[in-house]
């Protein structure tokens, strides 16, 4: 099974679509009996935390919210600027659905910024984490600093299982008993895709 090699609890996370933190609470009754999908929550809750306590979450490894990587996104198998965002018509829309979903989530008075909003949907594009049970089924994403600045590889020295949501990083490798950026992950457990896409 290998070594744990670390630990983490996430930034943020969705993992049950029934369960609502309290500042989420008065979001979801103004839009009951509907459920908005895991990325417009998870959006929504990153910007709460990060209005709240500010960029000031540190993850074991050093990395704040704002060192995560937005410039780049990945969509299928390759790499495109988050400019083509706006020149393709179906991640264009897709964005668009998002920005509707959350007019309803803040009070038009403490609204974020269209910039705001884009700038955390690509580093959820990037960063999240696809979390599942024993199963590997998914049930939810989470978005954790620490490990989000790993490597991905199809030859990896590690992988994550999870607990709720805690995740754990174990080596796959005899050689590898200590966590370090050096150590790629399973590819499998990073890609997810959003329901427009």
């Amino acid at each position: 099974m290998g070594v744990t090699l670390v630990e983490e609890l996430p930034f943020a996370h969705v993992v049950d679509a029934r369960y609502a933190d309290r500042a989420e609470c008065a979001y979801l009754s103004r839009v009951a009996p509907r459920v908005p999908e895991t990325i417009p929550r998870l959006i929504g809750r990153i910007i709460t935390k990060l209005r709240r306590d500010g960029d000031t979450h540190a993850a074991f490894n050093g990395r704040l919210f704002s060192s995560l990587k937005s410039r780049k996104i990945m969509w299928h198998w390759w790499f495109a600027d988050v400019d083509d965002v706006e020149k393709d018509e179906k991640k264009r829309t897709g964005f668009a659905m998002i920005m509707h979903v959350m007019k309803d989530y803040f009070v038009p008075a403490k609204f974020p910024s269209k910039q705001e909003i884009f700038e955390i949907f690509c580093k959820i594009l990037i960063n999240v984490l696809v979390v599942t049970d024993n199963c590997l089924n998914e049930i939810g994403k989470a978005l954790y600093l620490g490990l989000s600045g790993l490597d991905h590889s199809c030859n990896p020295d590690a992988f994550v299982i999870f607990n709720g949501s805690k995740a754990t990083l174990r080596s796959l490798k005899d050689d590898v008993t200590q966590y370090s950026d050096k150590v790629s992950l399973l590819l499998i457990f990073f890609f997810f895709f959003f329901f427009f896409f």
